[in-house]
């Protein structure tokens, strides 16, 4: 009955041991069919009657559904075999199947290995002649379809009636008026190679060409001190080893044919190794490296405002450095500065403070050297020793502490003795 197909679609899962989760879902499916069923039912009985669709078919946004489908988002649609309703409406739990999949009995099924879904069908576009490379793309009659290509029928006389092109890795054939290829078996080298780069183009025994790892295939650079070598498809060239044999000579380690005669290492040549320059041996032939200008040496003389470095030309100069200050010359009254690579010690400025001892303060006095000043005196305002008052300083005593009744405590002229005026009895 229409609308309720879904029943046929939810046995055939049952019986095509669909998953719990397709199930449930084509049970959704079907009830909104079959509320969607009844509806339609309801109608057409009427519109039947009216001589609209027969009782049999669904009415679809004005048109009659052909028997067998019902309508979906205002289309007649068999979700037999839907793809985009697979099972029954996609907005009432139905399914939209995959790129690659097609809709059988209300399943989303994949194709096979080497199949595509082409107009709900799984199909080979290698040899299929409704769809012959593509899907759409059909032979002419009486053609057949090869490796997606279309030929024969008209009938091939030979090879060359065929299309495409024979290549290192297949050759056309023509079979009984059928054009086809025979294939180069995998592994065929090819006449197209690269020398020296530790590989190898072979066939894949399906016409086409792949790129496979070949180590006996060698870069030859043509120099007796290096190795030619293949590791895993990577060539290089590595320096064969210090004194192997080469043509009028030995190798030096870096690739060099060194002459007989000629210097092997640094140490064989003349000279000395210092902080600014080292022998070198390149390609048999002496030299220098010469210490870039400026490098400070490790012998140095403290506190002479120098600083010793390399000249750049493998030999020593001094140059001024006017933090590499001069020893302390033990006067406190003193600097110890440099001044354009220059050492001195000029004199602080008088009255800088040196120390203090009781009532003697020590600063220096401008040339160097050093100044005592007494700072113990009456009318300083500190009560100093031997004073029992200074001004405002009565060392914490009152008219009061005094055994006066109180008033104000102050100091007599002479910070020997408390004036007592201000007190009261």
């Amino acid at each position: 009955m229409p609308g309720f197909d879904w029943f046929d679609s939810l046995s055939r899962r049952l019986a095509g041991n669909a998953s719990r989760r397709q199930l449930l879902r084509g049970v959704g499916a079907g009830f909104g069919s079959g509320l969607l069923g009844s509806t339609f039912l309801r109608g057409t009985a009427a519109e039947a009657a009216a001589g609209g669709c027969t009782k049999n078919q669904v009415k679809c946004n004005g048109r009659c559904c052909a028997l067998g489908q019902i309508c979906c988002d205002g289309v007649c649609t068999d979700i037999a075999g839907d793809p985009h309703n697979c099972g029954g409406c996609a907005a009432c739990g139905g399914h939209v199947c995959g790129s690659n999949q097609i809709c059988s009995h209300g399943l989303c099924k994949g194709c096979g290995t080497g199949k595509i879904a082409c107009a709900g069908k799984c199909v080979s576009t290698s040899n299929d002649p409704s769809n012959c490379g593509a899907c759409g793309h059909a032979c002419p009659p009486g053609q057949t379809c090869q490796g997606g290509v279309c030929g024969g029928g008209g009938g091939c006389s030979s090879s060359g009636d065929c299309p495409g092109q024979d290549t290192d890795c297949q050759t056309r054939t023509c079979v009984a008026g059928v054009c086809g290829f025979s294939y180069a078996p995998a592994g065929t080298l090819t006449s197209q190679q690269t020398p020296g780069d530790c590989k190898k183009n072979v066939c894949n025994g399906n016409g086409g060409v792949v790129v496979a790892v070949d180590d006996t295939d060698v870069p030859v650079d043509g120099n007796a001190c290096t190795f030619d070598v293949c590791v895993n498809g990577t060539p290089s060239n590595p320096p064969a080893m210090p004194g192997d044999p080469c043509p009028g000579g030995t190798c030096d380690g870096q690739g060099n044919c060194i002459p007989t005669g000629s210097c092997q290492t640094p140490g064989d040549c003349p000279g000395q190794d210092t902080e600014c320059q080292t022998r070198t041996c390149v390609a048999g032939v002496c030299g220098f490296t010469y210490t870039p200008m400026g490098t400070p040496l490790g012998q140095q003389t403290p506190g002479d405002c120098k600083t010793n470095v390399c000249d750049g030309q493998g030999g020593t100069t001094s140059v001024n450095d006017d933090s590499d200050l001069p020893l302390d010359d033990g006067n406190v009254c003193t600097y110890d500065v440099c001044s354009g690579g220059a050492p001195s010690h000029p004199p602080k400025p008088a009255g800088t403070f040196v120390s203090q001892s009781g009532c003697t303060e020590t600063v220096c006095d401008g040339n160097g050297g050093l100044e005592f000043i007494n700072i113990c005196y009456c009318g300083n305002g500190i009560a100093d020793p031997g004073e029992v008052c200074d001004g405002a300083d009565l060392q914490g005593q009152t008219c009061v502490t005094q055994g006066f009744a109180g008033g104000t405590l102050a100091c007599s002229a002479d910070c020997h003795s408390f004036d007592y005026s201000g007190c009261t009895v």
